[in-house]
């Protein structure tokens, strides 16, 4: 009987970071990671659900730098790979450019990424006496508006119930 495979934050931050890449496409995640694709599926629906957990999202930060650290030195050597291939007429062009490409859309991807999690909101709200007279200003105005319109509903309502009354025949004694 096989054992269950139990899984690290720094595995689950590393299949965040990779959804995020991958636009949730979870079945490239799971092949990318070889973490089987119900489990990606799982993550990804409970972080929908409730958001990342605070110990996962402490790892991705530096899993997107080490990735990108290492990326980049690669990208480097293929770099120097390419040139070298160029002088001495070896190897397919295509091989090393399709390989550099791909790492260059990576790397751009993860950038973004690393670039959206530093993203932070502020409110700044007006001194709480401003707010106090602004909503009790509007809350007298709502009262006004409820006072005059039902005044209006009154005056519309009140001669239809007279006219009904007084149209109506009165009923003879016996």
């Amino acid at each position: 009987m096989a054992s269950r495979r139990t899984y690290t934050d720094k595995d689950k931050a590393r299949a965040w970071a990779e959804l995020a890449v991958n636009d949730g496409n979870v079945r490239r995640t799971a092949r990318n990671l070889g973490i089987p694709i119900p489990t990606v599926r799982r993550w990804r629906d409970e972080w929908e659900r409730t958001g990342i957990p605070e110990e996962v999202s402490a790892e991705v930060a530096p899993i997107i730098a080490d990735f990108l650290s290492d990326a980049l030195r690669i990208r480097g050597k293929l770099l120097i790979r390419l040139e070298e291939m160029l002088e001495n007429g070896q190897g397919t062009m295509a091989q090393v450019s399709t390989a550099f490409g791909i790492l260059s859309d990576k790397i751009r991807a993860y950038e973004a990424v690393n670039e959206a999690k530093r993203v932070e909101h502020t409110v700044v709200l007006p001194p709480a006496d401003e707010l106090k007279a602004l909503f009790s200003g509007m809350l007298e105005g709502v009262v006004e508006s409820a006072r005059v319109r039902a005044a209006e509903i009154e005056a519309i309502e009140e001669p239809a119930v007279t006219t009904t009354y007084r149209s109506l025949p009165m009923a003879e004694e016996e």
